[in-house]
């Protein structure tokens, strides 16, 4: 599990990492302000973001992590409880003071304990490189790590029917670019792979738009993941 700490308190923050030190599946990556770039906690692969109210009390930052299926303890004092209410991201939890560093960090460890989506992810992404590369699309194209964004989205997402429109926004700010370069690129990268490698691309022989590629290569690594690990535990 890797834990993201944004803390003030230095003190606390200097225990947590003594006592972590000798998990070997844990690492605490700490920090003293919260990091400007949102974008770093799915970089970073973190799994839980521990947080005090001074050091991130933006409410729609904190909304906007639960997007990336990240856990978030959040340290209170007392007269910072109202800001609970606040918050409506379901993997938000909090402490409210006094408390120590062994509690906290038996909540760490109980929240790892139900962290196992998210420690899917960089297993998943190369799952999902290697497939995009077997369809004929090269890593050197815009539109190859475009559609990988897309499929790792909706993956993290659950699965769940995104219109274009979405997919091609949320793709465009992982990537620091405009959604009508997103199409473009996947568009693309479609039109190489249906030149070189049309058998690979193509079940029927018709060029997939867009959207039924992105979806198809979602669709497929999640099969196969599935697959896989039904047979790691002889299912």
């Amino acid at each position: 599990m890797r834990i993201l700490a944004c803390l003030r308190d230095l003190e606390l923050l200097k225990v947590l990492m003594n006592k972590i030190q000798y998990d070997p599946n844990t690492v605490l990556i700490a920090v003293s302000v919260f990091p400007s770039d949102i974008d770093l906690i799915d970089v970073l692969d973190i799994d839980v973001c521990l947080l005090d109210y001074e050091s991130f009390s933006n409410v729609y930052y904190m909304n906007h992590l639960s997007q990336y299926e990240v856990h978030i303890l959040c340290l209170l004092k007392e007269s910072q409880r109202a800001f609970v209410k606040t918050i409506t991201a379901k993997t938000m939890a909090f402490m409210t003071a006094p408390y120590t560093a062994d509690e906290v960090l038996k909540r760490l460890m109980n929240i790892k304990e139900g962290v196992s989506q998210r420690a899917a992810i960089s297993d998943y992404n190369a799952y999902v490189a290697r497939y995009i590369q077997q369809l004929g699309i090269p890593v050197h194209l815009k539109g190859y790590h475009f559609i990988k964004s897309g499929a790792t989205t909706i993956y993290k997402h659950g699965g769940e029917i995104m219109s274009m429109v979405q997919l091609y926004k949320e793709i465009a700010r992982i990537h620091k670019t405009t959604s009508s370069r997103v199409e473009k690129a996947i568009r693309d990268a479609i039109e190489y792979a249906y030149r070189k490698t049309k058998d690979r691309l193509c079940a029927n022989g018709c060029k997939p738009t867009n959207s039924q590629l992105i979806y198809h290569v979602y669709e497929h690594v999640t099969i196969e993941i599935t697959e896989v690990r039904d047979t790691k535990i002889g299912v």
